[in-house]
């Protein structure tokens, strides 16, 4: 399977994911809520951070993530609640979603 494939599975049935991203060196556990096209085309993914390394404030928090700099994914057999602060008709998803929790 592929990181793309094993996330929309992961959104669909509300599972976390644990992943290596970018130039990390370890481990990101995410609640992904929403994978959609950004206004540029990429494919990104809104989730929930609840631990690993973030370089971007303080945890649990939102994050969103580029497909393209996930370097392995592995969908873990424990399931999420949506998050607070969760929108699944926010005006970002616009140019297109391709899986949503």
């Amino acid at each position: 399977m592929s990181v793309r494939s094993d996330l929309i599975r992961a959104v669909l049935e509300r599972r976390v994911v644990e992943f290596r991203y970018d130039k990390d060196n370890a481990d990101r556990f995410v609640h992904p809520h929403v994978l959609y096209r950004t206004s540029a085309g990429n494919e990104c993914v809104d989730a929930y951070q609840v631990a690993g390394p973030t370089h971007s404030g303080t945890l649990p928090d939102w994050r969103l993530f580029d497909l393209r700099k996930i370097r392995r994914l592995d969908v873990l057999g424990e399931g999420f609640s949506p998050a607070p602060g969760y929108d699944p008709n926010s005006r970002k998803y616009r140019h297109g979603v391709i899986a949503r929790a």
